[in-house]
């Protein structure tokens, strides 16, 4: 890009904070150093810049808190970094109506203490939540195994405001009067990576905080045990919140004591309802084989979730490796005997099942005994493909990242999604190439 011009241009519209040149590399993506890093405070500023990087076809990578900035195929430009964390405030909460506006920026802890002070919450789980924030999750759409019951960030959004190409400032839903796009808004930029578009504010919907969480973890040496026992486990009157199996080395990573698999059972709401569940859970167990069965309290609880969660974005120890799979939840039972069964040597194959939400991840750690070649890959995504699986890779190396388009194979839809990207973004400045099929 013409570096000078668009920098004196920048500096004539004004923005609050420029990162000092020599620290872009800190804010590199997939390996390109940006030209110029830069964190609005305001709405106004960020339609600024993008209405500037517009006009000289600059292009803009949209970032929070980074904690999810590895997802995506590598873009084919990276020319100004758009800094969201300045924008971090708290628009209007309405405890009463149990609704509240937050800045892109805001992290979700901030988001979550706040609401906490009177007895709500906003039923989001996601990695590293002190750093991830509230435009990041809806940008991503990576969601916790608590989405099975409450559903995804995009149930509980009823109202969003977005900077598109030339600094058009829209909005939709909540209380507001015009939606200047035509479309469905908070459903079109959630799980867009940034590729429509910047997200500057969403509303949402809030939840009661439930007066108790429990967890049980449930363990057998033997897979077909736990697997026999989820289908029974999924009953009405048990009806858990999360219902997830890890195999040994997730168990290990995620620091769970015992040896086995374990089937993570999460259990919320009233205290009565919790117990009554809690007897109906140890009721079913009866008639399957098991190991033990420990109960969690709801601090224990917490934090082992948010390892899980955290295990392929921002734990001590990630992988070299995570591939997740969607499919649907009758399905899971089967995939995940596959995963288990299917052989890489030398390489450390952790497995989580969500059967609430129809996910798995396969986490691959080489422990620098080899390195993770594409057969390796191919040995795992081929034969979950051929019952009816799609995959993503969310993490891989650098160079594997450049082989492949990382959201595997191209959707039906994909006309449709390049008709979208076209209207919202006619000169392709926003995330070049990073989405699904290089959108």
């Amino acid at each position: 890009m013409g570096n000078n011009s668009f920098h004196q241009s920048l500096k004539s519209v004004g923005v609050s904070r420029t990162l000092p040149t020599e620290n872009n590399a800190s804010y590199s993506i997939d390996g390109i150093v940006p030209s110029l890093v830069v964190f609005p405070r305001t709405v106004d500023e960020v339609s600024n810049v993008v209405s500037t990087a517009h006009d000289y076809n600059v292009s803009i990578i949209p970032y929070g808190g980074g904690t999810k900035m590895i997802l995506g195929n590598v873009p084919r430009s990276a020319d100004v970094v758009l800094g969201l964390t300045d924008l971090d405030d708290v628009v209007d909460y309405q405890p009463a109506d149990m609704t509240a506006t937050f800045q892109s920026g805001t992290s979700i802890t901030k988001a979550q203490t706040l609401l906490a002070g009177k007895g709500q919450f906003l039923p989001i789980q996601t990695p590293v939540p002190d750093r991830a924030t509230i435009g990041g999750v809806l940008a991503t759409a990576i969601v916790g195994p608590a989405s099975a019951s409450y559903g995804s960030p995009r149930d509980w959004l009823i109202g969003i405001k977005t900077v598109s190409e030339n600094g058009i400032v829209a909005r939709a839903g909540g209380n507001v009067v015009k939606n200047v796009t035509g479309f469905d808004m908070s459903r079109l930029y959630t799980g867009s990576l940034g590729s429509l578009g910047v997200i500057v504010e969403a509303t949402f919907k809030l939840a009661p905080k439930p007066d108790t969480a429990k967890t049980l973890v449930i363990s057998s040496s033997n897979l077909d045990s736990l697997l026999s026992s989820v289908e029974a486990l999924r009953a009405p009157a048990t009806s858990p919140n999360a219902l997830v199996i890890v195999n040994p080395p997730i168990r290990q990573r995620i620091g769970l004591d015992g040896a086995g698999f374990a089937l993570l059972l999460s259990l919320n709401g009233r205290s009565s309802s919790v117990k009554q569940r809690i007897t109906e859970v140890n009721k079913t167990l009866s008639d399957h084989q098991i190991d033990s069965n420990i109960e969690l309290d709801q601090p224990q609880s917490e934090q082992l979730w948010q390892r899980l969660i955290n295990l392929p974005w921002g734990s001590s120890e990630p992988p070299d490796f995570s591939i997740k799979f969607n499919s649907v939840p009758s399905d899971v039972a089967s995939i995940m005997g596959l995963l288990d069964k299917t052989d890489l040597q030398h390489i450390v194959h952790g497995v989580i099942a969500d059967f609430g939400l129809g996910t798995l991840r396969s986490l691959l750690w080489s422990n620098g005994n080899s390195a993770i070649d594409r057969p390796s890959f191919e040995a795992i995504t081929l034969q979950v493909t051929q019952v009816g699986s799609r995959w993503v890779l969310e993490r891989s190396p650098l160079q594997f990242k450049k082989e492949i388009d990382i959201w595997g194979i191209e959707p039906e839809g994909l006309p449709i999604m390049q008709r979208i990207k076209n209207r919202f973004d006619p000169k392709d400045i926003f995330n070049p190439g990073r989405f699904v099929s290089g959108l």
